[in-house]
C-alpha cells in the first residue's frame, strides 16, 4: 500500500490537471488529448511514480498478467486502457475492487459486466464522507478535466456504479 504522503502527492498531480480542455474520449494518441485514464498514469508520474515504466517492465517479465487483447508497451495506448491498469495493479496487489476510496487512488466506473468505462482520481474523502474526484469529463460543460462530487456525479449517471479502487505502485516491484 502506497504511503499517505505519496497518494496526497498523486492527488496533488490530478488536480493540477484541472482546468485542462485537451479531452477526446475517442482519442488513441496521447497527441490528440486525454482520456480518462491518463489522469491517473499521469498523476502517478508528476508524483515520481514511473508508471508507464513499471507497468511495461512487468509485462515484458510476465504477459501473462496482462489481457491477451490489452497490446503491448510497444503501443502507446498500453497504458491507457483501463483493463491494463487494473491487471497491473491486481499483479503487485494494488487492485481493491470493494475499495475503501482513498485520496490519491485510481477509482473506476462499471457500466456492466467487462471493462470499467470510466476512471478518476480520487482527491478527498472528507470527515462527511463526501468524496472528491478529478476526471475528465463532460459532466458541468465542455469536455475537461474537472473535479466533481462522486455523489452528484453517480445521481447524474446512474448507469454507472463503482467498480474498484488501485493503489499507487509506490515502491515499484521487484
Amino acid at each position: 500500500m502506497a504511503s499517505a504522503a505519496t497518494r496526497a502527492r498523486v492527488a496533488a498531480a490530478a488536480r493540477a490537471m484541472i482546468g485542462r480542455r485537451d479531452v477526446n474520449f475517442a482519442s488513441t494518441n496521447p497527441a490528440e488529448g486525454l482520456v480518462c485514464i491518463d489522469v491517473f498514469v499521469y498523476a502517478c508520474e508528476a508524483a515520481g511514480i514511473p508508471f508507464r515504466e513499471l507497468m511495461a517492465r512487468l509485462y515484458y517479465q510476465n504477459p501473462a498478467f496482462f489481457p491477451p487483447d490489452g497490446g503491448t508497451p510497444a503501443d502507446v495506448n498500453f497504458p491507457r486502457r483501463i483493463r491494463n491498469v487494473i491487471a497491473f495493479l491486481a499483479a503487485l496487489g494494488l487492485w481493491y475492487p470493494d475499495g475503501p476510496g482513498l485520496a490519491g487512488r485510481l477509482i473506476t466506473f462499471g457500466e456492466g459486466p467487462g471493462e470499467p468505462a470510466h476512471s478518476g482520481v480520487v482527491t478527498e474523502v472528507t470527515s462527511r464522507g463526501e468524496t472528491r474526484v478529478v476526471m475528465t469529463t463532460a459532466f458541468g460543460g465542455p469536455p475537461a478535466v474537472r473535479e466533481v462530487g462522486l455523489a452528484p456525479y453517480l445521481a447524474f449517471h446512474p448507469e454507472f456504479f463503482i467498480a474498484g479502487y488501485g493503489e499507487p505502485p509506490e515502491g515499484g516491484f521487484p
